[in-house]
Order: structure tokens, then sequence, then C-alpha cells
């Protein structure tokens, strides 16, 4: 598993891998846990993407804007 935490162009980005079983995105039941996830990045603003294939893994990746700070 690699778990990475960066900053870039004014937001909190990172990614969650694996190299795991895998699935089919387009047969997966979307269940609460992963819609629960996106809604709540989407709701902060945020991007949520999730990449997999049966054989090869997972990918949970997205991005965050950060408040400016205060002067």
């Amino acid at each position: 598993m690699t778990v990475a935490l960066t900053q870039r162009d004014g937001a909190l980005a990172w990614q969650v891998a694996d190299d795991g079983r895998g699935f089919d995105n387009r047969l997966a039941h979307s269940g609460s846990g992963l819609s629960n996830m996106t809604d709540r990045i989407v709701a902060l603003g945020g991007e949520l993407d999730i990449v997999s294939r049966p054989g090869a893994g997972t990918s949970v990746s997205g991005t965050l804007p950060l408040a400016e700070a205060q002067r």
C-alpha cells in the first residue's frame, strides 16, 4: 500500500493505492461508504477519484482546497 499527501496549487492532494484484487468500476455497486466519501469531499469543494481494475489494485485520490491564511 502506498499513501501520499502533498500540497499543490492551493489544495491538499492525496492518494492511497494498493496492489490488491481490485474491482471492475462498471460492475461495482456503489455502497454508502463510497457515496459518503464522495459527497463529503464534494461538499467541501474537493474532488475524489477512484480507479480500480480486477487484478490490478485500487487507487483513491483527491484534492481539497486549502483555506487562505487570515491576516
